[in-house]
């Protein structure tokens, strides 16, 4: 399932800075926010954690499949009231050992605010 361009969207992105980052913007009308939770929507980690894996297939141009989520750090709630906007950075993409995956390390951060850190190995499919 694919949630950029309806749970959320890409409202800048430079793929050559250092780190590269993309900001997106939550959408607060989606049907999971009225779910989780009703009048206080909080942005449930797994689709952090997708967004994450979808940006990171934008930044390679492949498609991936999640193979290890090797550490997450939610550091603060993500509500698309209160923080609607906030950036993805890909702090490291690295090949793996056995070259058959790409290690990554994504942070997010609302500019004041660090929302998110994860570790993830992917599969190219």
């Amino acid at each position: 399932m694919t949630l950029k361009n309806d749970f959320y969207e890409v409202v800048a992105a430079d793929k050559d800075a250092a780190p590269p980052y993309f900001r997106i913007r939550l959408n607060p009308s989606h049907h999971i926010f009225q779910a989780h939770f009703p009048g206080e929507p909080v942005t449930p980690g797994v689709c952090l954690i997708q967004t994450g894996l979808e940006l990171a297939e934008d930044f390679l141009g492949r498609k991936l499949r999640l193979h290890l989520l090797k550490n997450v750090k939610f550091l603060s709630v993500v509500s698309p009231l209160q923080t609607p906007e906030f950036v993805f950075r890909i702090t490291k993409v690295a090949v793996t050992e056995d070259s058959d995956g790409v290690a990554l390390q994504l942070t997010a951060d609302d500019g004041d605010t660090p929302l998110l850190k994860m570790s993830m190995v992917c599969l190219a499919i």
